[in-house]
C-alpha cells in the first residue's frame, strides 16, 4: 500500500499534468478557430493564474471548510462573493493583457469576444474539476466512515464520527465534555485534549441528542456536569453560563437527570 506521502505526491504530479493539459488544450482549440496560436497562448498563459487561484481557493478552502461541513448558507456566501472578485480580476488580466499586446502588435489583435469565450472555457473547466473532485472526496469520506464504523455490537457504547482535519474521527461520546461554538469552528473539549472542527453545533447536537444545548455556543454532556444553579453549570474544571434562549428547557431535561444536581444558589 502506498503511503500517505506517495499519495499526496501522486496527486500533485496529476494536477500539474491535468492543468497542463488544460492550458495546451486551449492553446490549439483556440488557435483553430482564431487561426492565432501565438495570442491563444499568450491569452491563456496570462489567464491561468486567476484561474489557478480561483480552483483552489473553491477545492481547498470553501468545500471543505463549508460544503463538507454542511454550512450550506456560507458555502452560498462566499462562492458568490469568490465568482464575482475573480471576474473582476479576469477582467483586469484581460484589461492589462490587451495593452500589453498593443505595444507589440499593431495589427491582427484578437477579437474581444474571442478572448471572454476563452475565460468563460476556462471558468466551465474549474467548476467540472472542482465537481469531479468533491465527487472523489464524497465517495471517500463514505469509504472512510464505513470502515471506521465497522460490524455492529450491541454491547459496545455509540461513536460519533466528528470531521476534524479534514478526516473523519471516531469518538465516543462520553470522552466528550463539551463543544463550544467560536463562530466559524467548533472546540471540541474532550477529557485528554481539545479538538476543532467546522461543523456548526446545531448539526451535532442533532448527531448527540443526549447532549444538552444550553447557550448558543454551548453543548455539553450532562454526563460531567456536577450541580447546576439558576446561572451556570459546574463540571469538574470549568463553568459554563445558561443563555436566556435555552435556559427553560436546558434546567428542565438537567433535572430530569440523575447525575446533576441542583443547587440552590
Amino acid at each position: 500500500m502506498r503511503s500517505n506521502s506517495q499519495l499526496a505526491q501522486m496527486r500533485r504530479k496529476e494536477q500539474v499534468i491535468f492543468w497542463l493539459m488544460t492550458v495546451i488544450t486551449l492553446t490549439v482549440g483556440f488557435g483553430l478557430y482564431s487561426k492565432d496560436y501565438e495570442g491563444a497562448f499568450y491569452f491563456t498563459t496570462m489567464l491561468m493564474p486567476v484561474v489557478f487561484g480561483t480552483s483552489y481557493f473553491f477545492n481547498h478552502f470553501l468545500v471543505p471548510r463549508y460544503l463538507l461541513a454542511e454550512r450550506y448558507r456560507e458555502f452560498a456566501l462566499y462562492l458568490v462573493y469568490c465568482i464575482i472578485i475573480s471576474i473582476y480580476l479576469e477582467m483586469l488580466v484581460i484589461t492589462i493583457a490587451f495593452v500589453v499586446l498593443a505595444n507589440f502588435r499593431t495589427e491582427q489583435m484578437p477579437v474581444v469576444a474571442d478572448v471572454l469565450l476563452m475565460a468563460m472555457v476556462l471558468y466551465l473547466v474549474v467548476f467540472v474539476h472542482g465537481f469531479i473532485l468533491l465527487i472523489q472526496r464524497w465517495r471517500l469520506e463514505k469509504q472512510e466512515k464505513q470502515k471506521l464504523m465497522g460490524p455492529v455490537d450491541s454491547d459496545k457504547p455509540s461513536y460519533v464520527l466528528l470531521r476534524v482535519n479534514r478526516k473523519q474521527h471516531r469518538m465516543d461520546p462520553e470522552e466528550i465534555i463539551y463543544f463550544e461554538s467560536l463562530g466559524d469552528f467548533v472546540h471540541v473539549h474532550t477529557s485528554k485534549e481539545v479538538l476543532t472542527t467546522y461543523e456548526k453545533i446545531t448539526s451535532l447536537q442533532k448527531k448527540l441528542p443526549d447532549f444538552v444545548r444550553i447557550h448558543r455556543s454551548f453543548l455539553v454532556n450532562s454526563m460531567h456536569i456536577q450541580r447546576f444553579n439558576n446561572e451556570e453549570i459546574f463540571m469538574e474544571k470549568t463553568q459554563l453560563p445558561f443563555g436566556r434562549k435555552f435556559k427553560s428547557e436546558a434546567v428542565a431535561l438537567l433535572t430530569n437527570e440523575n447525575g446533576a444536581t441542583q443547587s440552590s444558589s
